[in-house]
């Protein structure tokens, strides 16, 4: 039985590369503030990298999903070719708090019959919408970059206001522990963030 996982598990390795490699999306990702009713429109870009004509399905899944329309879902693509394909999407007028993430797929359309093994390659891009929370919502991403012994490590924290009102000011202060025991620390800059604004605050010890 090993040997046959082996050859298994090595046929898998060989084989997944090249489905995922045949179709590629542009862009990958896009972000957008929530503003309830105003319609999204984003042009991608479906991307043939195999070396003969193939026929791919547009899709959407995610939280929005229902409130997506294509104006084409079916591409029909030469070798290398690439070939733009249109999305609408009409925000709604409410939403939870959050991050809401929607999925624009591109996958090779399938003729196997039944009971025929068919793998098929796709590609998926992110939509997201953020709504903000009422008040002030704030979140936050250490970084400290490596230093050699001697040298001063700098910080950054990366801070994201997720709320709805504008903070005068933010900042930070980064204690500095060796186990159970605090050794120092160090303040950050100091400024203004704006409803749904990223920013970096930078600090050094």
């Amino acid at each position: 039985m090993r040997p046959q996982k082996l050859v298994l598990l090595l046929f898998l390795l060989i084989v997944i590369p090249n489905t995922v490699l045949a179709i590629g999306i542009s862009p990958s990702n896009r972000a957008f503030p929530f503003e309830p009713g105003k319609e999204v429109q984003v042009t991608f870009t479906a991307i043939n990298n195999a070396d003969s004509i193939q026929v791919f399905e547009i899709y959407a899944k995610g939280d929005l999903a229902d409130y997506v329309k294509f104006e084409q879902t079916r591409l029909v693509m030469r070798a290398m070719e690439n070939k733009p394909f249109v999305m609408h999407l009409t925000i709604p007028q409410k939403l939870e708090p959050g991050t809401h993430t929607t999925y624009i797929g591109v996958v090779q359309s399938s003729s196997q019959g039944t009971g025929q093994l068919n793998a098929k390659a796709g590609v998926e891009s992110i939509i997201s919408i953020e709504v903000p929370t009422p008040g002030r919502y704030i979140t936050a991403d250490l970084l400290a970059e490596p230093q050699n012994v001697g040298e001063p490590v700098k910080f950054e924290l990366k801070v994201q206001s997720k709320g709805t009102e504008k903070i005068n000011q933010v900042s930070g202060v980064i204690n500095i522990f060796d186990g159970a025991n605090k050794i120092g620390f160090t303040d950050t800059n100091a400024i203004p963030l704006d409803s749904l604004q990223t920013a970096v605050l930078r600090g050094e010890w």
